[in-house]
């Protein structure tokens, strides 16, 4: 919604000037923001799931390693990791994590927006709500520092 994206705006901007917020926050909020503003479905999921990503990661779901692993390691434990994050920080079920991580994966590698399972809308509405969810909380810590 138009109150969303100036909410984003006036709080990033306030942060930043401030120099409240690490690298990984302001990126979160540059990709989460460019979802809000995006018409096409396809690149607003991927620029949520880019900001879901940065988020989840930040937090330690996700392992970031100087070594690089073997390729089918590394997808491994990225799904494991994006499903984890997708149950607890979202609230899905591990079934609909998993679908959605699928959906991710068919969109991002082979430009498909549906598996049989679950729907691009169904996805983005989960999503949405998870990345409101995760803005909530970060309005509500930035909001208590004191600088």
């Amino acid at each position: 919604s138009k109150e969303a994206i100036e909410d984003v705006i006036k709080v990033a901007k306030d942060a930043y000037e401030r120099r409240r917020l690490d690298d990984e926050t302001r990126r979160f909020l540059k990709w989460y923001r460019d979802g809000l503003v995006e018409e096409d479905c396809r690149d607003m999921f991927i620029k949520w799931w880019i900001a879901f990503e940065i988020w989840y990661t930040s937090k330690g779901y996700k392992k970031v390693r100087k070594e690089p692993q073997k390729e089918d390691r590394r997808e491994a434990s990225e799904a494991k990791a994006a499903i984890k994050a997708l149950q607890e920080i979202c609230g899905v079920d591990v079934k609909t994590a998993k679908n959605i991580y699928r959906l991710r994966s068919a969109l991002f590698h082979e430009g498909a927006d549906r598996i049989k399972e679950i729907s691009l809308e169904e996805a983005l509405h989960i999503l949405s709500k998870c990345l409101n969810k995760v803005r909530e909380e970060l309005w509500k810590e930035l909001s208590q520092r004191e600088f």
